[in-house]
């Protein structure tokens, strides 16, 4: 034939869009064409279509035949496996093209490219499917660890990298156990050896097919250093291979955010306080002798790390002073804890200047933070 194409129908199915043309120079540009008009306006539709002479004139619409001096034309829908035509196979000459053999020829061609744009297909979906699961481990907040039945590293993911302090170039084909403590190496190998030792689906006293571990391992970073850790190891085999897939905590790191979380609630507990006691606190007005004394005594204060006592009588404005001092300090981005002391009753002066234990008396319901221990530093 003088020219042949193989083409992929749009979205909207009024285009279609040529994958490959040959010609008598052999491949040429792909070519993006209106479906209406046009010879293989019947084969999109999914028909078979053959005209084996005066195409030209039978499709005066579309000026492509008359470039290509067509005068015969033979197309054959590609369709997927539910029959969705997926595109075309066409072939053009500028000779009559009588030949019946020539139609299932084409056939047989449609059925080689539609297999392929199957397969193509999958290879996508799985090249997105993979994607889309390593995006999913790489931002997962917990170390994620796959290793074979010989203990050498698979998948390594963002969060590994960060707790063990290891790049993931460094840990991948190495062994795994690197990364473990003493209890937490005997662990992994016990469970390790029991479900490889798991009898076929369907048979009786199948272990449970992972280990969970709350506490009391400690895994080791590159450094050497360890660390306690919470785990779960769980088993699943791949293409007839058993691959181990281990999902570390870093406990302390969880304590740390758990202090610091409870911290920062403490401390919006006390602003809220302030916030509600205090108006305008911020605002001190005046520009007597005194008072631009008083401010630059505040200046020279602000910037040491000394004690300061401010001295004045009731309503002399002490807690605007003792505010200024601490917006000019480098302490100024943490709260300024207040503490009334006349106010506080007598009973709970230890409990609210040195914190209390959940249960430590009658109406301790939760641990509490001091005031000295919420404003250190």
């Amino acid at each position: 034939m003088r020219y042949s194409f193989v083409t992929f129908l749009s979205a909207d199915r009024q285009r279609f869009r040529t994958l490959a043309v040959w010609g008598p120079k052999g491949l040429q540009d792909n070519l993006d064409v209106p479906v209406a008009g046009t010879p293989c306006e019947a084969v999109l539709n999914g028909e078979m279509s053959h005209h084996p002479e005066r195409v030209q004139q039978l499709f005066a619409l579309d000026t492509g035949l008359a470039d290509w001096s067509a005068e015969s034309y033979c197309g054959v829908p590609i369709a997927d496996g539910v029959g969705q035509v997926l595109g075309h196979l066409a072939i053009f000459d500028d000779k009559p093209m009588h030949d019946p053999r020539g139609v299932a020829v084409m056939r047989i061609f449609a059925a080689r490219a539609s297999a392929e744009f199957e397969r193509l297909r999958v290879e996508q979906a799985l090249r997105d499917s993979q994607q889309r699961l390593a995006s999913i481990l790489d931002t997962a907040m917990d170390a994620i660890v796959t290793f074979d039945a010989r203990g050498c590293v698979e998948l390594f993911n963002d969060a590994a990298e960060q707790v063990f302090g290891c790049s993931a170039s460094d840990a991948l084909g190495g062994s795994v156990e690197r990364f473990f403590g003493e209890a937490l190496r005997q662990a992994v190998r016990q469970t390790v050896a029991t479900l490889s030792a798991v009898p076929p689906d369907g048979a009786d006293d199948v272990p449970r097919p992972y280990l969970w571990a709350p506490g009391g391992l400690s895994a080791r970073r590159s450094d050497g250093g360890e660390f306690p850790v919470e785990t779960t190891l769980s088993h699943v085999r791949v293409g007839g291979r058993a691959l181990y897939t281990l999902i570390l905590r870093d406990v302390d790191e969880r304590r740390r955010a758990e202090a610091e979380l409870h911290r920062l609630h403490l401390e919006t507990e006390y602003l809220q306080e302030e916030i509600r006691a205090v108006h305008n606190s911020e605002e001190i007005i005046g520009g007597s002798g005194a008072l631009r004394g008083a401010l630059e005594q505040v200046a020279l204060v602000a910037a040491t790390d000394a004690s300061v006592l401010i001295l004045g009588e009731t309503g002399s404005g002490k807690e605007l002073i003792a505010r200024a001092v601490h917006a000019a300090s480098r302490r100024a981005q943490r709260p300024l804890i207040k503490v009334n002391c006349a106010a506080l009753p007598t009973g709970l002066i230890e409990s609210e200047l040195f914190g209390h234990e959940r249960g430590a008396f009658t109406g301790a319901t939760e641990k509490r933070i001091g005031r000295f221990e919420l404003a250190a530093g």
